[in-house]
């Protein structure tokens, strides 16, 4: 295990690998039951599973920004911002029950995270260069740990990683560049029908610090929606050219 990163690892275990994994069955679960449904519903009504979702998601959320980040140097001020948005739409969203169905869909680019969260582990653990990270730790390693580390360094790491990432680079372009945008297409295509009162606040019924209300957090989503998918294009650039320098390296050894 590298220096310092001990916490860090045990972190993503727990956020990309079960609460990810939890949060995006209950999105999938919120948008197949809200958006099957009509405008109205998909702007104004709630579920179960879309609660809970949005209850983990600003948790985990909240300690990232506030615990992980801070201990781990890579986290650039990007990061954060992502986090700001996050938190400044879902806690409203969350708490006025307004744009579930929306907020769900463009929450389940999530699911990208148990992928990143294997390769961010998998480099903490020092398993890609495991001779240098053994002889670095001997001198206070105990003969059981040693020789537990030994079978897991028998693994082939960089080809699992290679895996790993073949999995992540589809998963990333179709739900995050491909599904956003649709997710802000159907949002666009409701916006003038749920305002014009076919299924809106626009009626009688309605207050106009609802409607007022209600414009100021579909406006929040849409701003969101749209930095996070440019953020997703700069971040694939990334991924695209680590996937690439890793596969020449592997391609070299081999």
């Amino acid at each position: 295990m590298k220096p310092g990163t001990k916490h860090l690892f045990v972190h993503e275990m727990v956020a990309s690998l079960l609460c990810s994994v939890a949060m995006c069955v209950l999105y999938a679960n919120a948008v197949v039951d809200l958006g099957s449904r009509e405008t109205m519903v998909r702007w104004e009504g709630a579920s179960e599973a879309s609660r809970a979702a949005l209850a983990i998601h600003l948790g985990m959320t909240l300690y990232d920004a506030g615990f992980a980040f801070p201990k781990d140097t890579s986290k650039t001020l990007v990061y954060y911002l992502h986090h700001l948005a996050t938190l400044a739409v879902f806690l409203p969203v969350l708490f006025c029950e307004r744009l579930h169905f929306f907020a769900s869909a463009a929450a389940l680019v999530e699911c990208t995270n148990p992928f990143i969260g294997v390769v961010q582990n998998i480099d903490r653990a020092g398993l890609l260069f495991p001779s240098s990270s053994s002889s670095s730790s001997s001198s206070s390693s105990s003969q059981e740990d040693k020789r537990g580390r030994q079978g897991v360094e028998a693994w082939n790491w960089p080809v699992i990683q290679l895996a790993v990432g073949a999995g992540l680079i589809p998963t990333w372009f179709v739900v995050r560049l491909l599904g956003l945008p649709i997710v802000m297409f159907v949002f666009a295509k409701d916006w003038p029908v749920y305002f014009r009162g076919q299924g809106g606040p626009a009626g009688a019924a309605a207050s106009s610090s609802s409607r007022a209300a209600t414009r100021v957090l579909g406006a929040a989503c849409a701003v969101a929606m749209t930095f996070i998918w440019l953020l997703s294009i700069l971040w694939f650039v990334e991924i695209i050219k680590v996937a690439l320098s890793n596969l020449s390296a592997a391609t070299a050894e081999g």
